[in-house]
């Protein structure tokens, strides 16, 4: 294959996550541009191929899809799109699950729509599963975040 004869997703969705972590790009141009790239992630590149040479690949691949999704999740907070900011954050969770990160964002958004019982449910999850994984409960950061959450909600 002649290079540039050909197009591929993994290869668009590179050059979009490049082109929206222009330094100088504004949030309003880089946003339509991760949306485009994590539209593109249908998960592990090449998942059903078992060779070791492709895990730095995928590894590579996926956290720039984690970090894209991150960021729209925390440009929607920023713009009160509680619902857009799930969207983006909870696919995180089957990729990252002990990233308090992801937790903490996910709880601040359904606090956000007031949706208490839901930012309790995220708390719990995660703190039974830091528990029974890890043998480790929440940071401190993680349980005042809960708390003024919790508070705010009410």
């Amino acid at each position: 294959l002649e290079p540039g004869s050909y197009q591929s997703d993994q290869r668009e969705f590179e050059k979009l996550i490049q082109t929206a972590s222009h330094p100088g790009l504004p949030p309003e141009e880089a946003v339509p541009l991760l949306e485009q790239a994590t539209a593109l992630y249908r998960g592990d590149y090449l998942a059903d191929l078992d060779y070791n040479w492709l895990l730095p690949f995928q590894e590579r691949l996926r956290h720039l899809y984690t970090a894209a999704q991150i960021k729209l999740g925390r440009y929607y907070l920023e713009k009160n799109n509680y619902p857009q900011a799930i969207f983006h954050l909870r696919p995180l969770l089957d990729i990252s699950d002990f990233s308090e990160e992801i937790h903490a964002l996910l709880m601040t958004a359904y606090a956000g729509l007031g949706d208490l019982k839901a930012v309790r449910k995220q708390f719990q999850t995660m703190t039974t599963m830091f528990r029974e994984e890890l043998g480790l409960s929440p940071s401190p950061e993680i349980i005042d975040l809960y708390y003024q959450l919790v508070s705010k909600t009410k």
